[in-house]
């Protein structure tokens, strides 16, 4: 089932918007992959 990113963040406790920027620093630092919009 997947998961929209805003229950995503509400799940940790962090906004939406906070949760899209640390995403986006992981996939520049190559600690994940962003393909079709989904985390890999």
């Amino acid at each position: 089932m997947p998961l929209s990113r805003a229950d995503i963040a509400d799940y940790l406790g962090t906004t939406p918007e906070t949760l899209s920027r640390n995403i986006q620093t992981l996939a520049r630092s190559k600690v994940i992959r962003i393909i079709d919009a989904r985390a890999c």
